[in-house]
């Protein structure tokens, strides 16, 4: 749904919308009710959408009516969580729970399963630039069971923390491309902050 032009987000990704089928190992994603494109151009990409969201599951930009491919990350988190515990997300405010218990003497994960809670807290960031930037990367870091923390540039090979969007060293860029910045039009990297061209907040 991400990568198609333009890209389409749920916005209603939670337990409730998980099928599980009769073999008892399929899943299936349902009620798309809620599903639209997030528009094919900048003006399109920045209205505001109707305000559609499960309290708990939605992060903070798709609330005020902003969300984005991120957005759906964070209710994934949200729900991978409630079906690891049994308990319900409470937005970012679980990722800080997470975080202090990860952090204790006494942490209540074991320690084989740390990375997981580690996946999940990330994704559940309040902030969207300190989530996985795609799902690929989600299922890729589920597969390999840990949190990937470094990446090789693929020029110069310095390692460079995840999701920084330029090389430290040589400042190629590592990650995709952004939606153009809407006051001056270019292309910037996901994960800049603000546009290298002309300074502009990044959303």
């Amino acid at each position: 749904m991400h990568t198609q032009q333009p890209a389409i987000v749920h916005r209603d990704l939670k337990p409730d919308n998980i099928m599980l089928l009769d073999d008892q190992k399929s899943i299936k994603m349902i009620d798309f009710g809620t599903a639209r494109d997030l528009g094919r151009t900048a003006k399109e990409k920045l209205a505001a959408k109707t305000r559609v969201y499960t309290e708990g599951y939605a992060p903070p930009e798709q609330i005020v009516g902003k969300p984005e491919p991120r957005s759906d990350l964070f209710a994934l988190a949200g729900t991978l969580f409630h079906l690891a515990t049994g308990k319900a997300p409470e937005g970012f405010y679980t990722a800080r729970e997470i975080e202090t218990q990860l952090g204790e003497p006494a942490c209540p994960y074991p320690a084989e399963q740390r990375w997981f809670y580690e996946l999940i807290k990330i994704n559940l960031a309040e902030d969207v630039n300190e989530r996985y930037f795609t799902a690929r990367e989600i299922k890729a870091d589920l597969e390999k069971r840990q949190v990937t923390r470094e990446v090789h540039c693929p020029k110069c090979k310095a390692v460079n923390k995840v999701r920084e969007p330029y090389c430290g060293k040589c400042a190629e860029a590592l990650t995709d491309p952004t939606a153009p910045c809407h006051h001056c039009g270019k292309t910037n990297r996901m994960g800049s902050r603000c546009c290298i061209y002309c300074g502009n907040r990044l959303r």
